[in-house]
């Protein structure tokens, strides 16, 4: 198994003897040209639409996860209601932008997303 990350604003991506990439199977075996794909397909983030008033953190993540087919859940802390419109956008973009404006992150563990505290709570 390995891992290879490709960011780019393209379905796909064309790897090319010229690109300078590497690819290392976890472990650190490094992956030779002639057993490298030659194209890697990057799937974009289905859009979404949602118009909610006051509607409880959870229940977002919930409609994020079933929309995207990630797994996504919640720290300890993090509550509170969210009123959110955006129409077609990626679903990442609207979730960062939910997660950012009410003082959260996210944060990737594994194949999880994670939903925690970015500023310390108030007691």
């Amino acid at each position: 198994m390995f891992f290879s990350i490709l960011f780019y604003q393209t379905q796909w991506a064309l790897a090319t003897e010229n690109d300078g990439a590497v690819l290392i199977r976890l472990g650190g075996e490094v992956i030779q040209e002639s057993q490298q794909q030659s194209v890697i397909p990057i799937p974009p983030p289905k859009p979404i639409t949602l118009d909610l008033l006051q509607t409880d953190i959870a229940e977002i993540v919930r409609i994020f996860a079933m929309h995207s087919g990630q797994n996504i859940l919640l720290a300890d802390g993090v509550q509170g209601t969210v009123s959110v419109r955006v129409t077609n956008v990626p679903w990442t973009d609207a979730l960062n932008a939910i997660v950012q404006s009410n003082g959260w992150a996210l944060l990737p563990v594994g194949e999880i997303l994670m939903v925690v505290q970015q500023t310390p709570t108030s007691k």
